[in-house]
């Protein structure tokens, strides 16, 4: 099973893994060094990729909420 892709409200891709091999595939395979990562706290197995759309643009505050 893949990890989940949800679209922000502001059109950024998220990636959430839900399991240990979705998120080795999240870490080590879909990120780059410009993607912002999160780890949910005492929530088995959450890591979350937040893709960067550029090398110029920031997150936003609301796409790093929804995250």
């Amino acid at each position: 099973m893949a990890p989940v892709k949800y679209i922000s409200k502001d059109g950024w891709e998220i990636y959430v893994g839900k399991n240990n091999l979705q998120n080795d595939f999240l870490t080590f395979k879909l990120a780059s060094g410009n993607d912002t990562w999160l780890h949910a706290k005492n929530i088995q197995g959450s890591h979350i990729i937040i893709k960067n759309k550029g090398s110029k643009q920031s997150l936003p505050l609301d796409t790093l909420i929804q995250a």
